[in-house]
């Protein structure tokens, strides 16, 4: 049985070449600033399309996720966020570079999303040595599924979503790798190697991890493939120094990861991998005699492996895979016969499902591209068993096919290194013991990464600005904000509630966290409803329950609550003496109109709701003014109309041809944009707030209008 062993070692020796920090740091210094300034130029390459006075508002650029403006209102001290580590961090970035909040959320993602590209670059270099991390350096960080959500304007915790696993699982593969032989200089094996190292790279991985707990998740999961990695390679003593790194790791890492966690189970479990570094140096011989025992070492990192709920990450991914498979309703009741809530799942963008093709496709650039960094990656694993630990993240990545676009980005760096490394070990294999062997292995690298780049730059060159809300409806929240008393409320879709909590610094009653279907359900019905009187009742009833008035209708028969929302337009209104209720109607609802109607309609009873439709009109169409047709570009017959509203600050123009049922034209000339929606969305709040008269009587009974920018929006207070 020897022989296999040995000849494992000889097939791993045959290929690459063996990382040494000591001969190979002018290297990797060298190919540091190239991938990272490589990324940073990539995603600085997007400012141009942003060049645009629409999308600047008070010398900031509008952000390009809704969730950077959750981070931003926090570091502001406006929010649920302000008190969270990506929030702590975004506030020591204002003050230290003095810029304007906006523009630090603009700008930052290029600067901190790069950061993933010499972590990938230096995975490549364990794995391979000096060349092998090249092509997986550069690209690493500017793959699709990681790039679109780094863009410029996207400030938000997926900067380091990625970043804190690769390098922590880099962190625990090199302290694997010291005790294993595979990592560094042979001739310096003869030195004892500080477990102070164990220590700092602990601490570091925490420091990475504090912006998103699922970092931790995924942190611990690599750990925990780790021990069994040691366990198999390591030989004597090394085993026990190995287990002894673990443990100092561990502790430093993740005492009191979890969120909720008081702040001196960090301080206790630092301390306890600082007292462990040094165990094997304390004066009594008994400890040292203890120390210097694999099972004492063995025992610690099962019991760390206990104290840090090691399975939870795996539950807990699972839990939130149920989430995102979740269907149309939540299935379970909260009492016996109560309501049944909508799911939220669905509606988001992020929690799409991605065929394999799309998916595979998105990993590198291109099809063929993924299937063979795959294919090099079970290569890569089976010479290389350190790359094992990156298997959480491939996982998760390929898991886009059920949970949705958002884990895509995960898989790309494992892909490239499977590309590049293997790449490497084939070019080392052929020209070893040549001239130039290295600068050979280096152009390969460098060829590699320009073919998988060039299909990249095409694809991104045409990426547009994506402004999470437009300058006017950031200008009107302003205004807002200067007239609305601090503890006013302000009802907006969720998707732009972190914006206006930014831009307004008020509260609203839902926004990106707080977006479960109970929790939309009233601002949906509110614009539903085509009865003003039901809509302002239900905003002043959701307002005087705390804004969770599930929480009451949850103790009741699902028959009673939806009988009770119906009779909401029967109740008299009574002196309101809360704060005060702005409620806020833009024109980019009606993109969104399908699933807040959808929301909007919910039955509690039998778990259904139908949304009503509103299309956008991209093509180019005909219409007859006159007759009330609409004849869309490659439309087989015209589509008779029930209403036509041509849509103007300076003057509008309304016509109704008498076909209550038909839909209704909506063209706003000022933003090129047109939308057709059925006649049931005509006469909802959400059409009849944003552009009817507001004097209208049934309108003016329970809406006051605070603030017109027609026909972008409208700000209402709740009479």
């Amino acid at each position: 049985m020897p022989e296999l062993p040995r000849r494992y070692r000889d097939a791993q020796d045959a290929v690459g070449l063996r990382p040494s920090p000591r001969t190979d740091w002018a290297w990797l210094l060298l190919l540091t600033v190239l991938t990272y300034a490589f990324a940073c130029a990539v995603r600085l390459a997007d400012a141009p399309a942003w060049r645009h006075p629409s999308l600047i508002v008070g010398g900031e650029y509008i952000a390009a996720t809704h969730d950077a403006y959750a981070w931003l209102a926090g570091a502001l001290g406006v929010g649920d966020f302000t008190g969270y580590a990506f929030t702590g961090l975004t506030r020591f970035l204002l003050r230290i570079t003095g810029a304007e909040p906006g523009n630090l959320a603009f700008w930052g993602p290029a600067f901190l999303g790069a950061l993933a590209a010499p972590v990938t670059l230096f995975w490549g270099w364990l794995l391979g040595g000096r060349t092998a991390g090249l092509t997986a350096g550069l690209l690493g960080a500017i793959l699709p599924g990681f790039f679109v959500r780094t863009r410029l304007g996207y400030w938000d915790t997926d900067l380091f979503t990625l970043f804190g696993p690769l390098l922590a699982a880099l962190f625990l593969a090199c302290l694997v790798g010291l005790r294993t032989g595979r990592f560094g200089d042979p001739a310096e094996r003869s030195r004892p190697v500080s477990p102070l190292w164990a220590l700092a790279a602990g601490v570091v991985a925490r420091l990475a991890a504090l912006p998103h707990s699922d970092i931790f998740r995924l942190d611990i999961l690599a750990f925990a493939l780790a021990a069994p990695l040691l366990l198999v390679f390591a030989r004597g003593g090394e085993r026990r120094q190995g287990l002894r790194d673990l443990t100092v790791f561990g502790l430093a890492a993740f005492a009191g990861w979890r969120q909720g966690d008081p702040s001196w189970q960090y301080a206790v479990g630092l301390g306890a991998a600082a007292f462990l570094a040094f165990a094997e140096r304390l004066p009594s011989p008994a400890a040292r005699r203890l120390a210097e025992n694999a099972w004492t070492w063995g025992a610690g990192l099962l019991l760390l492996g206990l104290g840090i709920h090691i399975l939870d990450p795996a539950w807990t991914l699972l839990e939130k895979a149920g989430v995102y498979l979740q269907p149309v309703a939540e299935n379970a009741r909260t009492a016996a016969g109560g309501p049944l809530w909508p799911g939220i799942t669905q509606s988001i963008r992020e929690a799409r499902v991605v065929p394999l093709d799309d998916l595979l496709t998105r990993l590198s650039g291109s099809l063929w591209a993924s299937c063979l960094g795959l294919l090099g990656f079970a290569v890569v694993l089976a010479l290389r068993p350190e790359a094992v630990l990156l298997l959480p993240m491939l996982g998760l990545g390929l898991s886009s096919i059920w949970l949705g676009n958002r884990f895509g980005m995960f898989a790309g760096p494992a892909v490239m290194l499977g590309l590049g490394v293997s790449l490497d070990f084939l070019l080392r294999r052929v020209l070893r013991g040549r001239r130039l062997e290295a600068f050979l292995a280096l152009v390969g690298q460098g060829l590699l990464a320009a073919v998988l780049a060039l299909p990249l730059g095409d694809m991104y060159r045409g990426l547009p600005a994506t402004p999470v809300l437009d300058r006017v409806h950031a200008e009107t929240l302003q205004d807002l904000g200067l007239m609305a008393p601090p503890d006013a409320r302000i009802w907006t879709w969720w998707d732009f509630g972190y914006a206006t909590q930014y831009f307004a610094r008020r509260m609203t009653p839902t926004d990106g966290g707080r977006h479960a279907g109970r929790d939309i359900f009233p601002l949906a019905l509110a614009l539903t409803t085509p009865d003003a009187r039901q809509a302002a009742a239900m905003i002043r009833f959701a307002a005087s329950h705390g804004f969770d008035p599930a929480s009451e209708w949850d103790r009741l028969p699902a028959a009673e609550v939806q009988a009770g929302i119906q009779g909401l337009d029967r109740i008299a209104p009574g002196p309101w003496a809360g704060p005060r209720q702005y409620l806020v109607v833009t024109w980019e609802n009606l993109e969104l109109a399908g699933w807040i109607t959808f929301y909007g309609c919910w039955d509690v009873t039998r778990g259904q709701g139908q949304g009503m439709r509103a299309k956008r009109l991209a093509e180019n169409f005909r219409l007859d003014r006159d007759n009330g047709t609409l004849n869309p570009e490659n439309a087989s017959f015209p589509i008779a109309l029930g209403g036509l509203d041509v849509l103007s600050a300076d003057g509008s123009e309304r016509k109704d041809y008498g076909r209550e049922k038909a839909p209704r034209l909506l063209i706003n000339p000022d933003r090129r944009d047109a939308f057709l929606v059925d006649a049931a969305l005509a006469r909802s709040m959400l059409v009849r707030l944003l552009l009817d008269d507001p004097a209208t009587p049934d309108l003016a009974a329970s809406f006051h209008l605070v603030l017109d920018a027609f026909p972008h929006m409208r700000v209402y207070e709740v009479r």
